[in-house]
């Protein structure tokens, strides 16, 4: 599978850091990784099957305090049928 990777740099201090993609139509997946892209270290990933209200579903939310700077946040797909239009909702 091939995600599409968001280089999240910003002008915050230490805070609190959210995305989902509730409003899409297939099953993502969502990873917050911090430190150079190609050698990351992964930080956070989501339980690839919750997106509020305390309800299983096929798309991600992911939240984490991070630190000042940049961090890189992933979209993919859970299998090789999971692709398609997404909607990336992000809060910093």
């Amino acid at each position: 599978m091939t995600g599409v990777v968001y280089d999240v740099t910003g002008c915050w201090g230490e805070g609190a850091f959210r995305a989902d993609t509730c409003a899409s139509a297939w099953d993502t997946v969502l990873y917050l990784r911090d430190g150079e892209c190609d050698v990351a270290v992964e930080r956070v990933r989501n339980n690839d099957s919750f997106c509020g209200g305390g309800a299983l579903t096929e798309q991600s939310s992911i939240s984490a305090v991070v630190d000042a700077g940049s961090c890189f946040l992933t979209l993919d797909g859970r299998d090789a049928d999971s692709c398609g239009n997404y909607v990336l909702d992000v809060q910093l």
